[in-house]
């Protein structure tokens, strides 16, 4: 309404789709700037809201303010009667910096206020049963807030009490919550640990090990995890390395084709084996790129596309790793078109082999042979190359330097060796992970270190020891053995033996 001299010049009605949002300590022109200004006198200007917050609701409604409201509370017995509002909305808003300085000023106040801590453990219907004390606790990732309220025992008690709490907090994205509770005393079930260790040991190895520390001497893997932590691993199937278990990615599970998507770290080597099934979903701008195996455009072993504007699929081999762009690469290029064979139907399911030999690339679809196999040389190394063939190298699906993403699908991507040539990796989880020390160093030293009497995982150097200490007391064995038996067979016996308790034969 406009009302002038007490009449009402005019009325708009405002409906819910024109309430703005309340901006706290916004400014009254007398004139905007974008506007004329009017050729008129004003007096007496007053703005009266409705329900308008007190100065000092604005204060702490005001993140900037955040520090000032914690250290005005304690110096006023007033102030000090609004921390259950100023904490209920610093909580509300997930404001846990802002929680942080409440806390570190004002903690013995809120330590001591039953009415807010009763409010905190409280279950609540809208949190699903749980209370706002636990939503907290999980929510609070970098424990800003929440490592002052572990220090009031009932919330502490509250919060090691509850299975729930600690089991949540066994999350990648939650580490610095799972140290706090156990550095409280928290534990967790050793069989939900197992499924932890066994779902990330490969895949997120700096979480695994700060949750394994955590636990301290309360750590015991189950001997069914180390078993499969050392057996060795005939099929082995790569997908996006974030999903990847201690058992390698799953069997006929789909991934998508995504920008610097790694599937897997192998030796790349001149001689291998590379099979996978493909569903391609469109024709792509560019030179798509499906796999590629190596670290860098010039070592491509290999690098599997989709020629441009086509579903036929090109695969590629270095035939000099480091000479020039793509290190003289040989292969099914797109001379002529293609071959047919290359032609793949769009959504449907198509089986792919590269073999790389010594001398020969050949390449398979749907188990026809595309064309014929190319006769190549052996892989030259240029002088002072040192880095081929190269260990722990990515496989890509697809790598961050090319300019075009396959729009496709995967599964059961498997690289191994070429017939007689050396493997490209290690055959069991665990001497793959010795084999990496730049990603799984740490974690290999602690696991090393666990008793063995639990958990006989050894690093390769501590395992030759052992194998050869083995070997020298069997040595010492037999000698002793051969030893024995030369004594007794210059031994002569009597017959019979007589005593005062009888006789009997030796």
């Amino acid at each position: 309404h406009l009302i002038v001299n007490g009449k009402n010049k005019y009325s708009i009605p405002i409906g819910s789709n024109r309430v703005s949002m309340r901006t706290i300590g916004a400014k009254l022109y007398a004139c905007c700037e974008d506007r004329m200004n009017a050729a008129v006198q004003l007096r007496n200007v007053h703005l009266k809201c409705e329900n308008a917050p007190s100065p000092w609701t604005r204060l702490y409604s005001d993140k900037s303010c955040s520090e000032l409201v914690s250290r005005l509370i304690p110096r006023s017995s007033l102030l000090q009667k609004t921390i259950p509002e100023v904490f209920d909305s610093f909580l509300d808003g997930s404001n846990f910096s802002c929680l942080q300085q409440l806390l570190e000023h004002n903690f013995d106040y809120i330590e001591n206020n039953s009415v807010l801590i009763d409010d905190l453990l409280k279950p609540a219907k809208t949190l699903g049963g749980r209370s706002r004390w636990e939503t907290l606790l999980l929510a609070d990732e970098e424990t800003v807030a929440t490592r002052y309220l572990m220090k009031a025992w009932r919330l502490k008690d509250a919060a090691l009490r509850s299975d729930d709490v600690v089991h949540a907090a066994l999350a990648l994205k939650k580490t610095k919550i799972f140290e706090m509770l156990c550095s409280h005393g928290g534990l967790v079930d050793h069989g939900i640990l197992d499924t932890f260790v066994r779902k990330n040991i490969i895949s997120h190895p700096n979480e695994t090990l700060r949750i394994l520390k955590a636990l301290g001497n309360n750590v015991k893997l189950d001997k069914r995890l180390v078993y499969d932590l050392v057996e060795p691993q005939e099929e082995l199937f790569h997908g996006p390395l974030e999903e990847t278990s201690i058992r390698g990615y799953e069997k006929d599970q789909w991934f998508k084709v995504r920008k610097n998507q790694i599937i897997g770290y192998l030796t790349c080597g001149p001689a291998f084996d590379l099979s996978f099934e493909i569903k391609l979903l469109s024709k792509g701008p560019g030179w798509p790129t499906v796999l590629h195996h190596g670290s860098s455009k010039d070592r491509r072993f290999p690098y599997v596309g989709v020629l441009r504007q086509s579903t036929r699929l090109t695969a590629m081999v270095s035939q000099i790793p480091g000479k020039d762009e793509n290190g003289d690469q040989e292969g099914y290029e797109e001379r002529n078109g293609g071959y047919e064979e290359q032609e793949l139907k769009l959504h449907e399911i198509h089986k792919v082999r590269v073999l790389r030999e010594p001398t020969r690339l050949s390449f398979w679809i749907d188990e026809k042979l595309v064309g014929e196999p190319l006769k190549l040389k052996e892989v030259t190394v240029l002088s002072g190359e040192t880095t081929f063939p190269e260990t722990n190298a990515p496989l890509y699906a697809c790598p961050g330097w090319e300019p075009d993403t396959a729009n496709a699908e995967l599964r059961n991507v498997r690289l191994v060796a070429a017939s007689e040539a050396p493997p490209v990796t290690e055959n069991s989880p665990w001497l793959r992970m010795c084999s990496f020390p730049d990603r799984y160093g740490d974690l290999v030293v602690y696991l090393s270190s666990l008793d063995t009497t639990t958990t006989p995982l050894k690093l390769p150097a501590q395992k030759a020891a052992a194998e050869e200490a083995e070997e020298e007391e069997e040595a010492e064995d037999e000698e002793l053995e051969v030893e024995v038996d030369h004594v007794f067979d210059n031994l002569e016996f009597d017959s019979s033996v007589t005593s005062e308790e009888g006789s009997w034969e030796v």
